[in-house]
């Protein structure tokens, strides 16, 4: 055992949180990744006699107690703002650490119990075991985050925080958010998240040109959002990071598909395409199903950053033109 692993042996998580002693910036920030690494790991224990009231063994904290001192401030400090235009990711970077993906997601799941209905949820097959959702669900943001590549003019951490907020407000607007079922709501935030993970910062038609490695494994079809999505679930069948492994097959299958559908339908050569079946549906019957409309939400947050108030509007589109004058337009990200 290393001299680290021997002082992650003590409980210092309480005893930082007491203030019994200090550490210096990069010593605090070491321990508490390597607490959180610890955490998602580990399944949290539970009296057997509380069993059959839950399915999760973590269900019962809140996601601010799971948190470090630091980081639970910084997620009560963003609750208000989440779910408001007027929330500035980039001038907010610093702020939430540079993670800016993963406090967003945890502060809209937070504020409206999201994340605490999911837990709640009850199979045949899992009503009797511990199954810590909430720790997989904190460990799946933070490796989805870090698969963003943050030197991506646009298509980076931030413009994935940034979508996962304007769909959420968009939501917010309407009457769709009370009509749509847990799954659908926990699935519309995931697809939001990772709907760039992984973007190589070239768009569809560069890979299909040049006939890049992901042009050859996608066929030239929907090149990066097939990447995107193929990266999300690759993440989702490793044990640590499977927040739907409590559900039943049938479940988890709805929910993987609304996924890919959703990110899917951000590929903007679709764009027309997915318009025109919107209105024909529109005029058929009056009436859309709420997946396809997740489908169109999500469209018009990746790129709604133009209804922002205008600072923050300026801010993303210096990001843009940053991607075509650097990267020369065809070669940069769409």
């Amino acid at each position: 055992m290393s001299q680290g692993e021997k002082v992650l042996d003590v409980n210092v998580f309480q005893s930082i949180k007491k203030g019994e002693f200090k550490l210096d910036k990069d010593t605090e920030s070491w321990m508490n990744a390597e607490l959180r690494q610890r955490a998602a790991a580990s399944p949290v224990k539970q009296n057997n006699n509380d069993e059959s009231k839950t399915t999760s063994g973590d269900d019962n904290v809140s996601l601010l107690q799971m948190l470090p001192t630091e980081a639970s401030n910084i997620l009560q400090d963003l609750i208000p703002k989440v779910g408001t235009w007027e929330l500035d990711i980039l001038g907010d970077y610093q702020a939430m650490q540079c993670r800016p993906l993963y406090y967003v997601v945890m502060a809209a799941v937070h504020r409206d119990g999201m994340l605490e209905l999911f837990c709640k949820i009850r199979t045949k097959n899992t009503s009797s075991k511990v199954f810590p959702i909430k720790q997989k669900f904190m460990a799946f943001l933070t490796a989805l985050e870090s698969n963003y590549d943050a030197q991506n003019s646009y298509h980076n951490n931030c413009h994935a925080a940034d979508v996962v907020n304007s769909m959420v407000c968009l939501l917010n607007d309407g009457k769709s958010e009370k009509e749509m079922t847990v799954f659908q709501r926990i699935s519309s935030l995931v697809a939001a998240a990772a709907h760039d993970v992984g973007h190589t910062g070239q768009n569809n038609g560069f890979h299909s040109k040049y006939s890049t490695k992901y042009a050859l494994q996608y066929s030239d079809r929907s090149v990066m959002e097939m990447h995107h999505l193929s990266t999300t679930f690759q993440l989702l069948n490793e044990d640590r990071y499977n927040m739907f492994g409590a559900m039943s097959r049938e479940d988890y299958g709805s929910c993987r598909k609304l996924i890919i559908e959703m990110i899917m339908a951000t590929d903007l050569a679709k764009h027309f395409d997915l318009l025109n079946n919107y209105s024909i549906t529109l005029d058929k019957d009056g009436l859309i199903g709420t997946d396809k409309l997740l489908e169109i939400v999500l469209k018009a947050a990746d790129i709604g950053h133009a209804v922002k108030d205008i600072p923050i509007h300026q801010k993303w589109s210096q990001a843009v033109r940053v991607v075509v004058v650097v990267e020369d337009g065809f070669m940069g990200e769409d």
